[in-house]
């Protein structure tokens, strides 16, 4: 090891947590000319106590019910909007 190496600072990795939004939150979610609405449900099967209600249909995260429209692995948090 060089002077040079030991004068870096040691890389600090940080996990990012993602929680499923407030209850009542409201996102809106377009695939193939279609728009699809969702809201935030209370779940208490769910471990987080919340859910994503999309139609009829309850996911446990953003990004199972975005990868039940689009039919691949989707990240939840770019293919839904916010409605607001």
């Amino acid at each position: 090891m060089s002077i040079k190496d030991s004068n870096k600072k040691p890389r600090v990795i940080q996990r990012i947590t993602r929680e499923m939004p407030p209850m009542g939150s409201e996102f809106v979610g377009r695939f193939r000319d279609r728009e699809y609405s969702a809201t935030v449900i209370a779940a208490r099967s769910y471990p987080s106590g919340k859910a994503l209600k999309v139609g009829n249909t309850i996911y446990s995260s953003l990004s199972s019910a975005a990868k039940a429209i689009t039919g691949w692995p989707t990240n939840g948090w770019l293919f839904w909007k916010s409605k607001r």
